[in-house]
C-alpha cells in the first residue's frame, strides 16, 4: 500500500485553487524529476481519498468541502488544473456529494471527521492537488490517497 499526503495544513480560511504546478505534490513516480520514493506508478489508476480532521474537544467541527484537482501537462492553457470528478459546475471535484449538507464533512465521531472515497481516472494527471474550504473548530486536516496498485 502507497500514500500520498496531498494536505496537512489547519488553516481556518481554507485554500485557493492552484494556479502554477508548484501547487500541487506529484502524483506519480519519476516525473520532472522527482524522487523515485514519491508518488504511484504509472498504471494506478484508482486510489481512495482519506479525508481526517482532528476537532477541538467540546466542539462541534466541520470542513465546508474537498476538492481534488489533476494536473495536465497536455493542455492548452497555462492553468493546467482541473476539477476530478462530477457534480455541478461550481462544485466540480468536490468530495462527499452525498453528504446531509452536499460536500460538508461533519464530525463522524468525538473531536474526528473521516471521510474514504473512490477516486478514478488518474492516469493523465501527473500532479494532485487537494484545496479545502473553511475550517470550523478543526486544529488538523490531513488529505491522503491511498492505493495498493504495484509498488516498483
Amino acid at each position: 500500500m502507497r500514500l500520498l499526503v496531498l494536505s496537512n495544513e489547519s488553516t481556518g480560511a481554507g485554500t485557493s485553487a492552484p494556479t502554477v504546478i508548484t501547487d500541487g505534490v506529484p502524483l506519480q513516480r519519476a516525473v520532472l524529476g522527482q524522487d523515485i520514493g514519491q508518488g504511484f506508478t504509472e498504471d494506478v489508476d484508482e486510489m481512495e481519498a482519506l479525508v481526517e480532521a482532528v476537532v477541538s474537544a467540546g466542539t462541534t467541527g466541520t470542513v465546508d468541502y474537498v476538492r481534488l484537482y489533476g494536473w495536465s501537462p497536455d493542455a492548452i492553457s497555462a492553468n493546467k488544473w482541473f476539477p476530478i470528478g462530477g457534480g455541478p459546475a461550481a462544485d466540480t471535484g468536490k468530495l462527499n456529494s452525498d453528504a446531509t449538507t452536499a460536500y460538508k464533512f461533519e464530525e463522524t465521531g468525538t473531536d474526528i471527521i473521516r471521510h474514504a472515497e473512490r477516486i478514478r481516472g488518474l492516469r493523465e494527471f501527473t500532479r494532485i492537488y487537494a484545496q479545502y474550504g473553511a475550517l470550523t473548530n478543526v486544529t488538523r486536516l490531513d488529505v491522503t490517497l491511498s492505493s495498493r496498485g504495484p509498488v516498483r
